[in-house]
């Protein structure tokens, strides 16, 4: 498991909490991802196949810390591919998403 990852994932008491990132079925938490940044912190839980996802290359998460909202990219079949195709890290952290935009979260939309 890549360093930064294993920092990142924290090992929690599963209190039958389902995963919070992107599935089309829930699935159940067995940790956490923890993210600090300046104003506070996050801390999602995830299941056993987002861990494996988050430890392999070629899938990137972006997560919208405004509305908390995720999607999953899938680098070999990315859309826009030269977007992700330097990218070392494979989580992004978003400070406004797509939704966010449209829904006016923001002032904006």
């Amino acid at each position: 498991m890549d360093k930064k990852i294993a920092d990142l994932i924290t090992m929690f008491e599963a209190d039958g909490s389902d995963c919070m990132l992107d599935h089309y079925e829930k699935h159940k938490a067995v940790t956490c991802l923890r993210q600090e940044f300046d104003g506070g912190g996050i801390t999602i839980p995830i299941c056993e196949q987002c861990v494996a996802a988050l430890c392999h290359k070629d899938w990137i998460l972006l997560f919208c810390l405004e509305c908390c909202e995720s999607m999953w990219i899938y680098k070999p079949q990315a859309k826009h591919p030269y977007l992700y195709k330097n990218l070392k890290d494979t989580i992004m952290w978003l400070h406004e998403c797509p939704n966010c935009y449209k829904g006016g979260t923001n002032g904006k939309g």
